[in-house]
């Protein structure tokens, strides 16, 4: 048991989110309402996750970003990554701890799909 030597305020927040088009994919439906719980993935609407739609380039790098707490100060991007953009950011973030390589001439294709083989290039090994 640990004590403080303080007092401080807290708040428990308990948030629990739901999508309406999950009930297909029952075996990912926990993971993904705790994800988005967890503010780490959003849905396409308030109510539904299009579970069988591609996912971005950008997309996975700020789910993978998110998901792991990663963060670092960088000033570099690659071309392709608007500074206005909701993923600039986390594409920055990996581009910069190595983790993304880009597809080349310093760009990333931020917005077309990513492939399996490229998560597994992408994610870390355990």
């Amino acid at each position: 048991m640990e004590a403080t030597t303080h007092f401080s305020l807290y708040a428990v927040v308990n948030v629990i989110k739901n999508f309406v088009d999950l009930a297909p994919y029952g075996w990912a439906q926990e993971a993904i309402e705790v994800l988005a719980a967890k503010g780490i993935i959003s849905g396409t609407s308030e109510k539904t996750f299009t579970p069988a739609a591609n996912i971005s380039r950008a997309d996975f790098l700020l789910l993978l970003v998110k998901s792991l707490g990663l963060s670092v100060h960088s000033d570099a991007n690659f071309n392709g990554c608007q500074k206005d953009s909701y993923y600039y950011d986390a594409v920055a973030i990996a581009k910069e701890l190595g983790i993304a390589q880009g597809s080349g001439d310093h760009t990333c294709s931020p917005n077309a799909s990513i492939t399996r083989q490229d998560m597994m290039v992408i994610v870390p090994p355990s």
